[in-house]
């Protein structure tokens, strides 16, 4: 496993208040700060400018001193020309890149391991978030990166077309998507999906790296992951089942990744087909979110039903109202932290009528009392240390919110994140005092 670091609710506070301190110290020296950053927008502001900088700081992988170093030594004097930015109306990529495009090298910066590479990866990584790195490629190109779509090429089939693996010429292997036709009326909305899709930068979603929009047979290519994905992994299909360890990074890095495509994203961006055969694995167990951004409504001749293989991830009220909304995604992902701690498959018929889906399986061992409800976990993991069971029944229970079946009770994406990192904080202080013996 790679090097895991998360920040502290702590740690997050802190930066906030000082960007707090920043904006009313700036208005109180009458500087020309836009009026509508006062009072709650200021604190608005400061609190979007910390989810986005602190989403950049744990995918770079910075230790808590570099984080806090590079945010607090640039908060103060800068106040005016953010209020600016926000007001005019920039997006927090335009405005993080620039805020960090002025970064200069300290003498505290310096004293890093890091510090060599530091400042210019800060001075370029929202640099990078406006420009797309997709390629664009022949019909041609792919087809022979695929063997001419071989058979055993195929790697599977859904709704919307059939995924290959393939090698582009640089020997790079690839995972090619053969979507199936769209209407001449309909290329233009594709066009323009496949231009936001290469827009998005995080390091939990399967990067689109290339398109080839013939209307016929348009291809998308995507990074390759050899490891397979989660499903396979907690069902033993494929290599070893994963330890809580592995499985808890991967609940609050999907998290992390659906909350990206849900505030980063303008408009939002909805996964609308999350199921743990979507989440890929890389080398380290690392998720990657993939199979989004590509409307279902482009291909609706083909789709008139609600195929199989979503059942039991379909939030309840979609089948009830066709109206897809983040909550929605919440409660995909609430059977996704229910597979994580139980092992169970979402979907077996040989269990009771009212069992047959995870979510419902869960729900009854609930309603049933604690003991019933602990029996759903994972046998292999019950055998863990105290301060591993404490994390996966904490765990467990934030699942089921997330499958409530009032929408109104659903956390958002957002307070799931939140409250994943915050068990994970108290897993540490567990850990830390022995409570695993």
């Amino acid at each position: 496993m790679g090097e895991r670091w998360a920040l502290s609710e702590a740690v997050r506070g802190r930066v906030a208040r000082s960007l707090n301190r920043c904006l009313y110290a700036s208005a109180a020296r009458g500087e020309a700060l836009v009026p509508t950053l006062a009072g709650d927008e200021a604190r608005a502001a400061a609190e979007a400018w910390t989810r986005a900088f602190f989403s950049w700081a744990m995918q770079e992988r910075l230790s808590e001193d570099q984080a806090l170093l590079v945010a607090l030594e640039h908060l103060d004097g800068k106040a005016r020309g953010w209020g600016r930015q926000f007001s005019t109306g920039a997006s927090l990529e335009e405005f993080l890149y620039a805020l960090f495009k002025q970064i200069e090298p300290s003498p505290l910066a310096l004293k890093s391991p890091r510090a060599d590479s530091l400042v210019p990866r800060i001075s370029h990584a929202f640099a990078q978030m406006q420009e797309s790195s997709c390629v664009q490629f022949s019909y041609r190109e792919l087809a022979y990166a695929t063997n001419i779509f071989s058979t055993n090429n195929l790697m599977g089939e859904s709704e919307i077309g059939s995924l290959y693996q393939g090698r582009l010429p640089d020997k790079r292997p690839v995972a090619i998507r053969r979507l199936k036709a769209v209407s001449d009326d309909n290329i233009h909305q594709l066009k323009e999906e496949v231009k936001n899709l290469s827009l998005l930068k995080h390091n939990n979603l399967n990067r689109l790296l290339g398109y080839s929009l013939e209307p016929n047979e348009p291809l998308l290519v995507f990074e390759y992951e050899p490891i397979g994905d989660l499903s396979q992994h907690l069902h033993k299909e494929n290599g070893d089942n994963l330890d809580w360890d592995s499985r808890f990074l991967i609940a609050i890095e999907t998290a992390e990744a659906l909350l990206y495509l849900h505030q980063a994203c303008t408009p939002p961006m909805y996964h609308r087909n999350l199921k743990s055969s979507n989440i890929l694995l890389d080398e380290n167990l690392s998720p990657k979110v993939a199979d989004f951004g590509i409307s279902r409504s482009l291909f609706a001749k083909e789709i008139s039903a609600l195929p199989e293989r979503r059942i039991g991830y379909i939030d309840p009220s979609y089948a009830q109202t066709f109206r897809y909304t983040d909550k929605s995604d919440v409660y995909s992902l609430g059977v996704i932290l229910l597979e994580l701690v139980s092992s169970k498959k979402v979907v077996d018929f040989t269990r009771p009528a009212g069992e047959i889906t995870l979510a419902a399986l869960a729900l009854s061992k609930r309603k049933s009392g604690y003991n019933a409800f602990k029996s759903l976990l994972d046998p292999e993991l019950k055998r863990l240390g105290k301060a591993c069971s404490a994390t996966i029944h904490e765990v467990a229970e934030l699942a089921l919110k997330c499958i409530a079946l009032d929408l109104a009770d659903r956390p958002t994406m957002k307070d799931v994140s939140d409250q994943l990192r915050m068990i994970q904080d108290r897993d540490m202080i567990r850990k830390t005092r022995g409570e695993d013996a």
